[in-house]
């Protein structure tokens, strides 16, 4: 995975992770699939992030529901590396996505420990993205 997608990957979980109402959303399977999780699109952090996750379709799982979470790129990316991704492939091309477990009254722990699993498969799964 190129450098800046992964710094890029960084800085939007240390987006969402520094509000627990970030968290929150991404993890209670209230998201419409095919919309914006996080940052708010347009904002100062959508452009200097240059990712974002988008939510996709819920499904269910050994009698769990969970929601898809998708990482892709910003075309107004502040980082030059990122808008030549996003020109060369498109900004709604899935670079790595996971199923977050959907936990609508988590505690705090919890929903760390959720959100934390999924955001851990996104990167893992960056790592092999091309």
């Amino acid at each position: 995975m190129a450098k800046a997608i992964k710094n890029s990957f960084a800085e939007l979980r240390r987006h969402i992770e520094s509000t627990p109402s970030r968290v929150h959303k991404l993890i209670t399977g209230t998201g419409t699939p095919d919309t914006r999780g996080a940052p708010a699109p347009m904002g100062k952090h959508d452009f200097n992030i240059g990712s974002r996750i988008d939510f996709g379709d819920i499904s269910q799982k050994g009698g769990k529901w969970y929601q898809r979470l998708k990482f892709q790129l910003n075309k107004n990316a502040s980082n030059p590396q990122i808008r030549k991704f996003v020109q060369e492939n498109g900004s709604h091309k899935v670079w790595a996505e996971a199923d977050v477990e959907i936990v609508p009254d988590a505690d705090p722990d919890t929903a760390e420990r959720v959100f934390d699993n999924a955001m851990d498969e996104l990167e893992d799964k960056l790592g092999t993205a091309r």
